[in-house]
C-alpha cells in the first residue's frame, strides 16, 4: 500500500512540471535562427558593397582604360562615321562598355549591315563591320538600293552612280513587294556566274510580276525575256540554245520576245513587219 501512495505521488509530481523551460529552449532556436539569417544578411550586404565598390574603382581604373579602336570590314570615310556615332573618348573604361547599346546604335546606319563587336582587356576594343553594297535599284516612284539578299536598304542618292540592274513593277503591298524583290535577287544571283551576253552587269531592268513571272531586258539582246523567276535556273540552258538559233539564222534582231513560260521549250515572238 505505502508503495502505491509513492508512485501515485511521484506521478502527480511529474504532471505539474513547469512549462517553461520548453518554452525558452523554442525562444532561443528561434533567435538562434534569426541571428544567424541575419548575419548572413548582413555578410551578403558587405560582399555586394564590396563588388560595387570595386567595380566603380575599375570604372575609373587607368588599367583597363579604352586606349585604341580598330575598326574592319570598312573604308576609311565609313570608319570615321562608326568612331564619331560610338561617342568614346580616351576616358572610357573599357570595362564600362555596353556592347549590345553600342552594336544598336551602330547598326541604325544604314550602310551597316551589321556590326560585331570584341573588347580585348586591357585597352582595345575591336568593331568588325559589315558594310552594304547595292545590287540593284529598286523603282518604286523614287529610286531605292537593294543589297544582295533582295531588301531595300536606303534611299539612292545622287551622289552615288547608278550603274545597276533596276527592278520595276513592284506593287505597294509590303509583304508582296518583299516576295517580288526575293525573286528578282534569285534571278541576280543566278546571272551572276554567266558570261556575256547572260552576266549580271549586261541586264539593265527586271520587271517582277505579281506572281513571280518576270520580264529581263538585256543591253546585249533586242528582245525581252519573259521566265518564271524561281525556274530561271532550270531555264538558262533553252535560253542560251534560242538565242544560238537565232543568232544562227540571222533572225536574232527580229525577235520581240522569248517566252520561257512553258514547260517545254520556248516561245518566240517576232516584230511585225
Amino acid at each position: 500500500m505505502k508503495r502505491k501512495s509513492v508512485l501515485k505521488k511521484q506521478a502527480a509530481k511529474k504532471k505539474k512540471r513547469h512549462p517553461l523551460p520548453r518554452m525558452w529552449r523554442g525562444v532561443t532556436v528561434t533567435a538562434a535562427f534569426f541571428l544567424r539569417f541575419a548575419f548572413f544578411g548582413i555578410a551578403l550586404i558587405l560582399i555586394s558593397l564590396v563588388f560595387v565598390l570595386l567595380y566603380e574603382y575599375m570604372l575609373t581604373s587607368p588599367y583597363i582604360r579604352l586606349e585604341k579602336i580598330v575598326v574592319t570590314g570598312v573604308d576609311s570615310a565609313m570608319k570615321d562615321d562608326i568612331l564619331e556615332k560610338a561617342e568614346l573618348g580616351p576616358d572610357s573604361s573599357l570595362l564600362g562598355i555596353d556592347l549590345e547599346n553600342l552594336k544598336s546604335t551602330l547598326e541604325q546606319n544604314p550602310w551597316i549591315q551589321s556590326i560585331r563587336l570584341e573588347k580585348q582587356f586591357p585597352h582595345t576594343l575591336i568593331i568588325h563591320a559589315v558594310k552594304e553594297e547595292p545590287w540593284a535599284v529598286a523603282a518604286m516612284g523614287d529610286l531605292y538600293f537593294v543589297n544582295r539578299a533582295g531588301k531595300i536598304f536606303v534611299e539612292a542618292d545622287g551622289g552615288r552612280k547608278l550603274d545597276y540592274p533596276v527592278i520595276t513593277g513592284l506593287l505597294e503591298d509590303g509583304r508582296i513587294q518583299e516576295q517580288q524583290l526575293r525573286w528578282a535577287a534569285h534571278v541576280l544571283r543566278i546571272l551572276e556566274s554567266e558570261k556575256r551576253p547572260w552576266s549580271f552587269r549586261d541586264i539593265s531592268e527586271v520587271h517582277v510580276e505579281r506572281d513571280g513571272k518576270m520580264f529581263l531586258y538585256f543591253t546585249t539582246l533586242p528582245m525581252a525575256i519573259r521566265v518564271m523567276g524561281s525556274e530561271m535556273g532550270k531555264r538558262m540552258g533553252d535560253l542560251k540554245r534560242v538565242v544560238e538559233h537565232l543568232n544562227e539564222t540571222g533572225r536574232i534582231h527580229t525577235v520581240k520576245k522569248i517566252d520561257l513560260d512553258y514547260r517545254e521549250g520556248a516561245v518566240v515572238s517576232f516584230k511585225h513587219g
